[in-house]
């Protein structure tokens, strides 16, 4: 049976991919670290209630950027399909925040828009990997 998604099959090497994995390596590790950061340096403005929500937040994207940083590295099977729900549960949250943020300041927040580029980009290069070596 042929799959339903259709990606074409680009000479990529082995190499290439990796240097690829590698930078998305990199930026998940860069947003580990914010996370970090903002549960060591709250934002003083909000109330204490709201700090510690979000205070869980940034532990569980702490442990959900680990795992990304694992899959990325290691590509498990499993891996692609996390990759993919993370995908679409950023461009919900990330997509709001940037469009709310818009409404309000009437500025781009960059590093919305980033995310709900660069995970797509992720998956697909995740399945072109998949499809090159199978």
């Amino acid at each position: 049976m042929e799959s339903l998604l259709i990606i074409p099959t680009y000479s990529m090497t082995k190499q290439t991919f990796n240097i690829i994995f590698i930078v998305f390596a990199v930026l998940v590790f860069c947003a580990l670290i914010n996370h970090v950061l903002e549960i060591i340096y709250p934002d003083k403005q909000k109330h204490a209630i709201i700090t510690l929500i979000f205070g869980f937040r940034h532990i569980l994207f702490i442990i959900i950027n680990g795992i990304c940083i694992y899959g990325i590295i290691k590509r498990p099977t499993w891996f692609t399909w996390f990759a993919g729900l993370l995908t679409l549960q950023q461009w919900y949250s990330n997509g709001s925040y940037a469009i709310e943020f818009w409404k309000k300041t009437q500025q781009v927040h960059w590093i919305s828009i980033g995310l709900i580029i660069l995970f797509p980009l992720l998956v697909f290069f995740l399945i072109l990997e998949k499809k090159s070596t199978s």
